[in-house]
């Protein structure tokens, strides 16, 4: 089991302080693979990849309901990033190679979508 990192948190930071990218990842997996999959991802998976240097938090989520009709993955991690430059760095690499997401569930996901979106702006309430 990997070490617990930043796991379930949303810090998004100030827009113009540092940088502040999400990395959305969204996929499905077979229903006979969910429990496997949720164990993997949380305990393993997304738990080394929150303690790379410059992920600053991890939060993973399903699909509650969609106005899109066709193809919506019906699970997205988002992981809060100094710079989508961390993605390139041999600490993720390593991490995402390490354990059994690669081997175990990876060829089993299907509907992948991967995005980076750049922080604009933030606004208190």
């Amino acid at each position: 089991m990997a070490k617990s990192g930043k796991m379930g948190k949303v810090e998004l930071g100030e827009p113009g302080k540092e940088g502040c990218y999400l990395q959305v990842m969204m996929l499905d997996i077979p229903a006979e693979m969910e429990a496997d999959f949720n164990r993997v991802y949380d305990t393993d998976h997304a738990a080394r990849l929150s303690v790379v240097p410059g992920v600053r938090s991890v939060a993973r989520f399903q699909l509650e309901s969609s106005s899109r009709t066709e193809n919506m993955p019906r699970f997205m991690a988002i992981y809060v990033l100094d710079s989508p430059a961390v993605m390139d760095t041999k600490e993720w690499q390593d991490a995402a190679a390490a354990g059994d997401w690669r081997p175990l569930i990876r060829p089993h996901t299907f509907n992948r979508e991967n995005h980076v979106w750049r922080l604009m702006k933030t606004t208190k309430a």
